[in-house]
């Protein structure tokens, strides 16, 4: 073959030198369409391309997800699959509609209808989808993505749209698809529901100030809590106590006790003395006053008061109709059965008995009712008007808390929480069941409750960590108080319109919207005395993702997909997924499986695909139609457009009653939807197409960021298990997410992220490319976005690559490279990196195949050092001499890592491969390295896995007798006498001979006991033992200094700006007589090192600027001349 010339690289911008050529290059040749037609359609790798929004510009989570959607597909084209990779774009939903908006300068659903009409509307959304960005186009250019813009589908387009109506048809077809009222996040600026995808994203939450107040709730129940205890003994100081004999009583032992009741006229002794007589027939000798306790009892709060009493007459049970029946013990002390006691029992014997301190040493009876509330804590006091219920935790602690003359029942390890900087006095404990199915007073009179409403309940949800351990239930308004509110019979008030403004009946705040209204809630319950604290709180609320509008949890009616009835689908079509991370598969994904609700598909909007039900406006018929040749059939009118509102025109006849006129009910569908329909909608089917869709199911690989586990990934999942009874994808990389350099979210007024269009424009596309596919991300962790780390592919990778390459193009140009066939290297360095390399082909193969992409990238910069750093270095005086065997092995090196790193690093693999590929025989020179095969990848064998673990070994020994010379001061070009080495590895005498060389000793020695003495230095790493003698004898030391020789003598070729290789006369001049002999002893040697053809010394001092070379403490100046 004929001799090649490489190009000597000189970089200074990859961006501009590099990869702008190359750009042009690929869409001149067209390398990316080549890279798709020249492979089979029997051998397909199917990706899945997620569409962005129409109207969002490029920005770093784009930026990354592209990232990786290239390189896969790359990986996968060069290992001979055919992969199409065509882009879509999702045009529908609230993200136009709200651009629109602000064009006609509208403020809800309302203004849009009155006064710019659905029509106009809709014209104005379609025409500004019509305009996308060239934002995309540079973008996607300049980080190498390769994808087909001019294909993209669109799914606005009739076509997709009447796929996304067959989808529907079939899940209502299945029994699927319910009308249903439910609770979920509602937007009142853009006047619909949300999905919980769409909550799901990243910039669905914001820290919001909100009202953060405590709530009173009057306990009913005091109005009749009043009542006493009776502690009778006998001589023998035993207590009469009383069984009830009933199976269903958990209390079954009580004392001589009842109610105040309005019979005894005030007076607490004679409730006492009609209760023994009316329980045990006695009448009172005597009584004593103890005390009393508040105590919870049978569900309501009593004031207990205790009396010690002496009785006349046998006690006996008297016997009532409707009576338990009973008996009456006397019992010990010791014996008593507390706990089958009730709480006020327990007290009244406690304090009666001094088994414990009274409660209240007042000895003066009362009647008084106390005023008792059960605190309740809200974010949100415009619900309240809308209350049917309070819930508390039964298993937990209680407590009743004595403030002022007021009484408060909180969760017990919240009391202190609640009653910060409060005088309080907790005078009773006990479990929330026992609150349970007590009632209170709602504190707003707007509704007429149910018998249900106004109680007291136990849930699960109530948290003891913040709050108060009691939670305000407005059913309609909280997913979880709706749900319980339906299971217990509450009223559900909806207090708010659709614009988010409470209703008329809330007379005191009707008009306001729902946030305004917080504070004029508060205060008219402060005025009532309802109020026991009002403070701010700033916490992460939900807002619309689209227009920023604070949510709100709203009951509303909606079609809604059962996604209960298919979760164990689900569940099991999830295990033939690959989830990289793996923990995503049973994590995250499995979450979002378990807590996904049934799927509201409907949105009370416009811009998107309508949904297909037509129902009769005289009786219960409806239909849905999954197709336009249905709709024409039903209508008789022909479409050219899906959209609202030339589909509500269709309208036709009821078959079923015979008077009413079917009509498409006004809703639209999620535009979740229909990205979830991508797979299939792309290409019209089942309409048209049927094989290529086929072929392209499910996709082999997906990737987006992790969030998408709960939308994009969930609803796909979602839509093909119900259709197709498979999942919709293989592989899937779940990346993390991009945070701006302080960590917090990126943010354009906060600063805290470079420009990427800038960053790219000054490190390259390659750079990004190996920055984003490096790093944590596409393992499923967050980075803090650096410059500074950008800039490190460039500085660790790209340059040394190049300058590697440059390297071998300076010793292949001077001596005239000839690629050979069929090399085999012979040389043990040729063998190491050829081996090295292969190591590294099977690494990257497995990871890129595996989706392991950081792994892959990973094996670049050591491989790159192993290449520069050892093997140039140790072959560098055979590349100086021309030797073939070292050039065709670097060459060959080259080549296959531009051919192992073109998925990773695209550009500059391109910029190699276009050099490299002149040397090859013609029929090996293809257009583009993107249009080679991998290369084979095969594990190593025993031997070669032997060949790279001695190399290890030997660059081990090497690096601790580096170390060694550094700590002494020991110049590298210092010959030394003997190395000394202990170590697990067997050296052989090619392996001895490198580390001679690199350490410059005259000897090594395999020892397997290391040598000491004064002037031997030792260093141990892991399992291998080196021994420096450091001692230089003279003849050392005049070798030392012949090596300083040379290397001024190549210094002064450079300061004669002589080529490599060229051919010069040299002479010296120096005032030192022994330095001079040197030099002519050495004379040969010295001018075999440095291409010389004689070294002559000069009596005169030149007259010139040259600075003199130091070889000890003497100087000595060089001249080089072309001969």
């Amino acid at each position: 073959m004929a001799k090649s010339t490489f190009s000597v690289p000189n970089v200074r911008s990859f961006y501009n030198e590099v990869e702008q050529p190359i750009l042009t290059y690929w869409k001149e040749n067209k390398i990316f369409e080549k890279s798709v037609s020249q492979r089979s359609d029997k051998n397909r790798f199917v990706f899945y391309d997620g569409p962005p929004f129409v109207t969002g510009l490029p920005h770093y989570g784009h930026l990354l997800a592209s990232v990786l959607k290239d390189i896969i597909p790359r990986y996968q084209t060069m290992k001979g699959k055919k992969v199409e990779r065509d882009w879509g774009w999702d045009c529908h939903g609230i993200a136009v509609e709200e651009i629109v908006e602000r064009q006609f300068k509208t403020k809800n659903r309302r203004e849009i209808e009155s006064r710019v009409g659905i029509k106009t509307f809709i014209e104005a959304c379609a025409k500004y989808v019509s305009n996308t960005s060239e934002e995309w186009d540079w973008y996607i250019d300049r980080i190498a993505r390769w994808v087909d813009m001019k294909k993209a589908y669109r799914t606005m387009d009739l076509n997709y749209m009447e796929t996304v109506l067959w989808v529907f048809k079939q899940f209502y077809e299945k029994g699927l698809v319910y009308k249903g009222k439910r609770v979920s996040l509602y937007c009142t600026r853009c006047g619909t529901p949300l999905s919980n995808f769409e909550i799901a994203m990243d910039n669905s939450y914001q820290d919001l100030e909100d009202p953060s107040v405590y709530v009173k709730f009057p306990l009913n129940y005091y109005k009749t809590g009043v009542g006493v205890g009776a502690i009778i003994q006998n001589e023998r100081g035993e207590v009469l106590m009383i069984r009830r004999i009933k199976e269903t009583r958990d209390k079954v032992w009580g004392i001589v006790g009842g109610k105040y009741e309005e019979q005894d006229k005030g007076d607490l002794e004679e409730t006492v003395k009609r209760e023994v007589m009316e329980e045990i027939g006695c009448t009172v000798k005597t009584m004593t006053y103890t005390g009393f306790s508040v105590d919870i009892f049978e569900g309501r709060l009593f004031k207990t008061h205790h009396f010690k009493v002496e009785i006349v007459g046998e006690p006996k049970v008297v016997d009532k109709e409707g009576d338990l029946s009973s008996e009456i013990h006397w019992i010990k002390k010791n014996d008593i059965p507390w706990e089958e006691i009730h709480i006020p029992t327990k007290n009244c014997l406690r304090d009666g008995l001094k088994i414990a301190p009274s409660i209240d040493k007042d000895k003066k009876p009362s009647i008084e009712k106390p005023n008792v509330y059960v605190v309740a804590w809200t974010t949100t006091p415009w619900t309240i008007p809308a209350n049917t219920g309070l819930v508390v935790d039964k298993n937990a602690e209680y407590v009743t808390c004595k403030v002022g003359k007021e009484y408060l029942v909180v969760a017990k390890n919240l009391a202190e929480k609640v009653l910060v900087d409060t005088a309080y006095e907790i005078v009773d404990t006990y479990k929330g069941k026992e609150l349970v199915g007590s009632s209170y007073q709602p504190l707003f009179n707007y509704f007429t409750p149910n018998e249900k409403d106004n109680h007291i309940y136990h849930a699960d949800f109530v948290s003891l960590t913040d709050g108060t351990g009691v939670v305000h239930m407005a059913p309609g308004f909280g997913e979880e108080d709706t749900q319980l509110g339906k299971e217990i019979g509450l009223s559900m008030r909806e207090t708010l319109d659709d614009e988010g403004k409470l209703i008329p009946e809330v007379i005191d705040f009707a008009g306001m919207y729902f946030k305004a209204a917080d504070p004029y809630v508060t205060e008219n319950l402060t005025k009532r005395g309802l109020m026991l604290r009002a403070e701010k709180i700033v916490h992460s609320y939900p807002v619309c993702h689209r227009c920023k509008t604070p949510l709100v949890y709203k009951a509303q009616s909606a079609w809604y997909i059962n996604i209960q009835q298919i979760k164990d689908q689900l569940y099991a079509n999830n295990e033939n997924i690959n989830w990289i991370p793996e923990h995503i598969k049973h994590g995250r994904f499995e979450d979002a499986i378990k807590t996904f609700p049934d799927w509201g598909v409907t949105r009370t909007r416009y811009w998107a695909t309508p949904l297909p039900i037509w129902e009769c406006n005289k009786c219960d018929n409806r239909e849905v139609l999954g197709s336009i040749s249905e709709i024409e059939a039903k209508s008789g009118k022909k479409i050219t457009n899906l959209h609202r509102p030339y589909i509500d025109e269709h309208t036709y006849p009821c078959e079923k009653c015979k008077k009413g006129t079917m009509t498409r009910v006004a809703d639209v569908a999620d535009s979740w939807l229909e990205s979830a329909s991508m797979p299939f909608a792309q290409f019209h089917y089942p309409f048209e197409n049927k094989e290529k869709f086929e072929a392209n199911f499910p996709g082999d690989y997906i990737i987006e960021y992790v969030g998408q586990t709960r939308a994009w990934f969930n609803v796909m999942h979602v839509v093909s298990t119900i259709l197709f009874h498979t999942n919709a994808f293989k592989n899937v990389i779940c990346t993390g997410v991009i945070m701006g350099s302080d960590g917090q979210k990126m943010s354009k007024s906060l600063g805290n992220y470079p420009d990427p269009r800038g960053v790219i424009e000054k490190y390259g596309g390659d750079a990004f490319r190996l920055y984003i596919a490096g790093s944590v991300l596409p393992m499923g962790e967050d980075l803090c976005v650096s410059e500074e780390a950008m800039a490190l592919p460039v500085k660790e990778i790209l340059l040394p690559l190049m300058n590697t390459y440059k390297y071998f193009t300076l010793y292949a140009n001077q001596h005239g490279f000839e690629y050979k066939a069929d090399f085999e290297p012979k040389n043990l360095l040729d063998k190491w990196v050829v081996t090295r390399m292969k190591q590294v082909v099977y690494i990257v193969d497995t990871n890129l195949g595996g989706y392991t992409v950081p792994r892959a990238v990973a094996e670049m910069k050591p491989l790159i050092d192993d290449i520069s750093t050892w093997y140039i270095r140790r072959s560098r005086d055979r590349f100086v001499n021309g030797d073939k065997d070292a050039m065709q092995t670097l060459f060959e090196v080259l080549l296959t890592f531009a051919k192992t790193f073109a998925p990773i690093a695209a550009f500059v693999t391109e910029f190699l491969y276009q050099d490299l590929k002149q040397a090859l025989p013609k029929k090996e020179q293809l257009e583009s390295v993107h249009l080679e095969l991998f290369p084979t990848a095969a594990e190593l064998s025993k031997e070669e896995q032997s060949l790279l673990d001695t190399m290890a070994e030997t660059r081990s020994i090497c690096s601790l007798g580096q170390s060694i010379r550094v700590e002494q001061g020991l110049a590298v070009k210092q010959p030394l006498g003997t190395l000394f080495y202990q170590g697990k590895q067997a050296l052989s005498a090619e392996f001895v001979t490198l580390v001679e060389e690199e350490l410059n000793v005259e000897k090594v020695v395999v020892e397997k006991k290391i040598l000491t003495g004064k002037k031997i230095v030792s260093k141990m790493e892991q399992e291998a033992t080196v021994a420096l003698d450091t001692e230089i004898t003279p003849e050392l030391a005049e070798k030392g200094t012949v090596r300083e020789l040379t290397r001024a003598i190549q210094g002064a070729r450079r300061e004669a700006n002589l080529a490599l290789g060229q051919v010069a006369t040299g002479s010296f001049y120096t005032e030192n007589e022994v330095l001079a002999k040197l030099v002519v002893k050495y004379s040969k040697q010295l001018c075999a090192a440095t291409l010389l053809k004689s070294l002559e010394q000069t009596k005169n001092k030149p007259d010139t600027a040259i600075k003199p070379a130091v070889i000890g403490a003497e100087k000595i100046e060089f001249f080089a001349v072309i001969s």
